[in-house]
């Protein structure tokens, strides 16, 4: 007497449905962050009467024997 065998379930894994399911998440945020509309109050805020002075700018020069000078520009 012969056994038969059943047949072999197929062990793949198709991820092409999750990346529609991404896709379709991804698309749904995109359209509904744009529908959002915030209500915040709207306030009047006063103008500032004095003005900001410019910061203070720092050069520093390194000098390398082999290769001449470089510069660079810093602000505090």
């Amino acid at each position: 007497m012969a056994i038969k065998h059943g047949s072999k379930v197929e062990k793949s894994f198709s991820a092409s449905s999750m990346t529609d399911l991404m896709f379709l998440l991804l698309l749904f945020l995109l359209i509904a962050t744009t529908l959002i509309n915030p209500n915040a109050l709207k306030l009047m805020l006063p103008k500032s009467s004095n003005m900001l002075k410019d910061k203070a700018m720092t050069t520093v020069s390194v000098q390398d024997s082999h290769n001449g000078a470089s510069t660079a520009t810093m602000w505090r």
